[in-house]
């Protein structure tokens, strides 16, 4: 016998499973709806966030050489080695005056003329006219023959203590003038050494790293050099 339907039913009657479906969907729209308000009440709905994958990117490891690279000082130059052959010869760097001239051992201010000790190792001026100076550190030996045809100026040399001394006079000026330059032997580069050997007309030979072989080159002049006698 078929029931009457109680308070809130539909007059319809539906059969078993038709009951049971729409008894999930019921349910499920109360899911539903419990989703949307604790959305509003947590502020989701009132956002539109959006999330951005980031790839980070760590910046490469420095190496240990590359701790090393900041030098807080230049190098030490290193002197001439013994029996290597000089470099080309290259123009010295020249003051107007002797006192324009930076003094032996001072600091260096052109890096032509420091030496291995990092002070100026080497120092030369031009003069023009007959040079007054009351006493020569040392005598002055001719290294050079005094050919006009083939040489414009004549050097002469002398070793004084740790000293040498270069002097050359122009031999096809009109008006005397020449060039002097004084260097610290033990101190000099094998660039420097080149410049000097060759301005005293010493060049091409062994490298003369020392007082005591410049000595023995300038008692050879001496012996041999026309100009000498």
């Amino acid at each position: 016998m078929a029931r009457l339907p109680r308070t809130g039913e539909h007059a319809t009657f539906l059969p078993p499973k038709m009951r049971y479906v729409r008894k999930m969907l019921v349910r499920s729209s109360f899911v539903q709806v419990g989703v949307v308000l604790f959305l509003a009440a947590s502020g989701g709905c009132t956002r539109n966030d959006t999330v951005v994958a980031e790839t980070l990117v760590l910046p490469p490891k420095a190496s240990p050489s590359a701790r090393l690279e900041v030098q807080t000082s230049p190098p030490e130059a290193r002197p001439a080695p013994k029996d290597a052959p000089l470099p080309a010869p290259t123009p010295i760097v020249l003051a107007r005056s002797e006192a324009d001239a930076p003094k032996l051992g001072s600091a260096c201010v052109d890096p032509s003329l420091c030496g291995t000790k990092n002070t100026v190792a080497i120092r030369g001026y031009r003069f023009q006219g007959f040079q007054m100076r009351d006493k020569e550190p040392c005598k002055l030996v001719a290294t050079t023959k005094n050919n006009m045809n083939v040489e414009h100026e004549s050097a002469r040399a002398c070793i004084a203590g740790e000293r040498v001394v270069v002097e050359t006079d122009c031999v096809m000026c009109r008006i005397s003038q020449g060039t002097r330059v004084e260097a610290l032997v033990a101190e000099l580069t094998p660039q420097q050494l080149s410049n000097v050997q060759h301005m005293a007309g010493l060049g091409g030979g062994k490298p003369l790293l020392t007082t005591s072989e410049w000595q023995s080159a300038l008692a050879v002049a001496a012996q041999t050099n026309p100009r000498n006698h």
